[in-house]
């Protein structure tokens, strides 16, 4: 039934989605044991609408969980641990666990490239939720750079027309500006956060942008850039 939870995220309905995944995850409880496959699913699918929610600190509690068991059930480095560890990261990160986060990020982005190599879809993603990361601390180099991977990589897999990889330019020139200006010692508090809203927490963020840091691109989306989720995986 987490297929259910899924629909309903991706058609925005995002408070509802979690009430499915709640009540999902006490029913998978007591049927299924807390460390089945199917509860764990359903833990890492909470973990992504609390926190599109903004909801940081329950999605930080379930998302830790989460990732603690699958490290126990799958090994830590199964595709599915990681993937719960990259969305966690945020979380961690805007309740102020930055040094936590940062040192989760790099562990699981190194991972990933040795598992699945550097342009599978789950690392990929990392790679954006690090993205994130250093435009939050301001670091617009490394974003910058971490953009440029990111864009080759679409545009290899994708094409140059698809719309994730128009959104990754669109994304690149932004941080460019933003460098430049910083660069030029021309910026100040209100400039910036006026001109880049991703430095905003996603729940402060448009509806969108907060959907794409917290969950996995699709394996439509992303066809050709390596590897699928696991059979019987309904993640968000």
């Amino acid at each position: 039934m987490n297929f259910l939870a899924v629909l309903l995220f991706d058609h925005g309905k995002i408070k509802e989605a979690e009430m499915m995944s709640r009540k999902l995850l006490e029913l998978n409880k007591n049927a299924l044991g807390l460390k089945h496959p199917d509860t764990l699913t359903t833990m890492a699918n909470l973990l992504v609408t609390l926190q599109t929610q903004g909801k940081y600190k329950e999605g930080a509690t379930v998302g830790r969980q989460a990732l603690d068991l699958r490290r126990e059930v799958l090994g830590p480095e199964h595709p599915d641990t990681l993937k719960t560890g990259a969305n966690l990261v945020l979380s961690l990160y805007w309740q102020g666990k930055k040094s936590e986060a940062e040192h989760l990020v790099q562990e699981v982005l190194e991972l990933q490239e040795k598992t699945l190599g550097p342009v599978h879809h789950d690392t990929l993603h990392t790679v954006q939720v690090m993205v994130w990361m250093r435009k939050f601390q301001l670091k617009y180099a490394q974003s910058f750079d971490l953009l440029g991977r990111l864009y080759l990589s679409y545009l290899s897999a994708l094409g140059a027309e698809h719309p994730i990889t128009i959104n990754c330019l669109k994304e690149r020139e932004i941080v460019k500006a933003l460098l430049a200006t910083a660069e030029e010692g021309k910026a100040n508090t209100s400039g910036m956060a006026a001109l880049n809203v991703s430095a905003l927490p996603p729940s402060e963020a448009n509806e969108d942008t907060a959907a794409l840091v917290s969950r996995d691109i699709t394996d439509n989306d992303t066809a050709g850039t390596g590897g699928s989720a696991s059979k019987g995986e309904e993640t968000l």
